[in-house]
């Protein structure tokens, strides 16, 4: 075998390499768990009443966000700077939905009371 080429020496060494890597390598059973579900397992478990009064503050954040849009187009229409970027119809129709957008959002940020009192229209499981 002196009379082998260098390279089928190194592609020899190379599989020898990687099949003993292979067979010292940890062998993992079926039951190995996926990164994903140890994300999941380390997640705190929340109470009932936990849950339902952060499900009941999402309302609310989107009323703060959907109120803060209505400023600042508000703001855009007072100082004119609308003209720059919208059509007096296109602006006119955005502004509506804006409007009904934040009106929507209150009305879902009414019915979940953030105090804890009364019912909710969340349904959480038991």
């Amino acid at each position: 075998m002196g009379h082998q080429s260098a390279t089928v020496r190194r592609r020899r060494s190379r599989k020898a390499r990687v099949a003993s890597n292979v067979a010292d390598a940890p062998v993992q059973s079926a039951a190995a768990v996926s990164p994903v579900k140890q994300a999941v397992a380390a997640l705190p478990i929340l109470s009932a009443a936990d849950a339902k009064a952060l499900f009941d503050r999402i309302p609310h954040q989107w009323l703060a966000l959907a109120e803060r849009r209505v400023d600042y187009y508000t703001e855009l229409y007072r100082n004119g700077r609308w003209r720059n970027y919208y059509t007096e119809e296109y602006f006119v129709e955005l502004m509506r939905d804006v409007v009904q957008a934040a009106g929507a959002w209150r009305e879902l940020a009414n019915r979940a009371l953030p105090d804890g009192g009364g019912k909710s229209e969340l349904r959480l499981p038991a």
